[in-house]
């Protein structure tokens, strides 16, 4: 049994690994990236400004410093600004390119939110109406008899 064992693993010791380079074309890495998400909970929020990654980049964090962060509240019409909140960035190594809410806050459904981003000469926008959430009407709970066994 054991002369067994030995012959199955012993394969394993000497497999090899081949890398392969996929062929894509590889997006510009100088491209803003800006994420952000709101709710109707009252508290500080994040938004998140980084560099684009290309494929074969190393994957470390490239947080965006120096940007002019603020989010504008819109009536349902877009016709009136009801309320606007500024964000800082925290600076450092590790927290660079992440801003926060000045003041807690909270988005009100049927509003409108308008997300405005100055960085490196540019400025970025979006905009969105805070939807409520749809109603859950009901949850199923299944035990699979035989993942138990």
């Amino acid at each position: 049994m054991k002369r067994l064992l030995i012959i199955l693993f012993l394969p394993l010791l000497f497999s090899c690994e081949e890398v392969i380079q996929l062929d894509v074309d590889q997006a510009p890495t100088d491209r803003i990236v800006i994420q952000s998400a709101i709710t109707d909970s009252v508290r500080q929020y994040p938004v998140l400004i980084t560099k684009a990654l290309s494929l074969y980049d190393d994957p470390n964090f490239r947080g965006v410093a120096n940007a002019i962060v603020k989010i504008e509240e819109w009536d349902p019409n877009m016709e009136n600004m009801l309320r606007e909140f500024f964000f800082i960035g925290l600076g450092g190594d590790e927290t660079e390119g992440f801003y926060w809410s000045v003041h807690a806050f909270g988005g009100i459904v049927g509003n409108n939110y308008k997300l405005i981003v100055q960085v490196e000469g540019k400025e970025y926008t979006a905009t969105e109406t805070l939807l409520p959430v749809a109603p859950m009407d009901s949850l199923v709970v299944e035990l699979d008899q035989e993942r138990k066994e």
